[in-house]
């Protein structure tokens, strides 16, 4: 009744899936959640680009940014 939660004892992790959608804790502090509204986390790293919007960012050489309007 209260959804499916996932861990393993002695982890920091724990993955809680219910009927309102995924929420992700770490020592009992909410890091991510993927609901209804939307995806909210903390500290996200993307591999390859990040779009936000009309606006597609990528690193290059690890050293820059770009940032890009793929609007139309």
């Amino acid at each position: 009744s209260e959804g499916l939660r996932v861990s393993k004892s002695g982890s920091e992790m724990e993955s809680l899936l219910d009927e309102d959608g995924l929420s992700v804790f770490r020592d009992d502090v909410e890091v991510l959640t993927a609901d209804n509204t939307g995806v909210s986390c903390l500290n996200v790293t993307a591999n390859q680009y990040l779009i936000v919007g009309d606006s597609r960012f990528e690193n290059y050489n690890g050293d820059r940014t770009g940032c890009f309007w793929i609007g139309g």
